[in-house]
């Protein structure tokens, strides 16, 4: 599953099913990991390494990726490949000119809703079902660069 969610590169990561009872807010058991939704990468096409802007996108919002909730991933996804498609690169002050953030305190997601008047998607899917279970646990691997800290 490790080549279908990374790019082509030297990383090495583990991708591995959680056991049961494990969620995606299950303290790591001192290695470093992350949890994805599957969603991600196979209905929104997201790749590890996460691109600059993904990055961007998670440290400005201070989240790790299963707290920003689906949808907003799609309208992070977009946005970026409108922006390729533009030959500009994207940037967080264009983004956030587009999109608020909404914080869930209750169930601890992160959303982003396009502000008024400035509607530049439509939501991916109007209700996501059944994702909160289908997410893995991504690891270093034992060589290659590490996906899980930003040198950068």
């Amino acid at each position: 599953m490790a080549k279908a969610v990374c790019q082509k590169g030297p990383w090495s990561v583990r991708v591995s099913p959680c056991r049961a009872g494990e969620s995606v807010s299950t303290t790591a058991d001192h290695k470093p990991c992350f949890y994805l939704y599957d969603t991600l990468h196979s209905k929104l096409g997201v790749k590890l390494p996460f691109s600059h802007f993904e990055r961007a996108v998670l440290q400005a919002l201070n989240v790790a990726p299963t707290q920003l909730h689906p949808n907003s991933w799609a309208y992070v996804r977009a946005f970026e490949l409108l922006c390729e498609d533009l030959k500009k690169a994207p940037t967080l002050g264009v983004f956030f000119w587009f999109y608020t953030v909404k914080k869930a305190e209750k169930v601890g997601w992160t959303s982003l809703c396009s502000r008024p008047k400035r509607k530049l998607f439509q939501p991916f899917l109007a209700s996501y079902k059944k994702f909160k279970a289908q997410f893995f646990k991504v690891t270093p691997g034992d060589t290659g660069p590490n996906l899980l800290v930003d040198r950068s």
